[in-house]
């Protein structure tokens, strides 16, 4: 039987002893196990299509990267998507069908505050969650 025991740096390992390091995940729990760095090392940057106007301010006022424009169709979303690595944001499913699209998310919510909290949540971004709260 496997005993995992999450440990620092300053854990000296033992003859049989196993390690597992893990990159900082985005959508999987990994909250018992110790961190190599408090942040991703990564600048996400997103592309909104035409239904969430509200939530790209929100995003523009935490300080991400943040592509929307009123008016794109699927395949200028995409392109821009792909050319740029932009991950799309969307409340239209049949977009993140395309076999292009690389990184994508559906949002769930019609709530523009909601619409925030789960990119937050989905993306790992959590880490500003100060700031939503003064947006409640």
């Amino acid at each position: 039987m496997l005993m995992v025991i999450p440990v620092g740096f300053s854990y000296k390992l033992n003859n049989e002893d196993q390690i597992s390091v893990y990159p900082v995940f985005e959508s999987i729990d990994i909250s018992g196990i110790n961190r190599l760095r408090p942040e991703p090392l990564r600048d996400p940057k997103f592309i909104l299509d035409v239904h969430l106007g509200k939530l790209s301010k929100y995003l523009r006022l935490l300080g991400f990267d943040t592509f929307f424009k009123d008016f794109m169709d699927d395949n200028e979303i995409i392109e821009i998507s792909l050319r740029e690595k932009r991950i799309i944001l969307t409340r239209d499913k049949n977009l993140l069908k395309h076999k292009e699209i690389t990184h994508g998310y559906w949002i769930r919510s019609q709530k523009p505050k909601i619409q925030l909290k789960e990119v937050l949540s989905r993306f790992d971004l959590s880490g500003i969650g100060q700031t939503i709260h003064k947006m409640s």
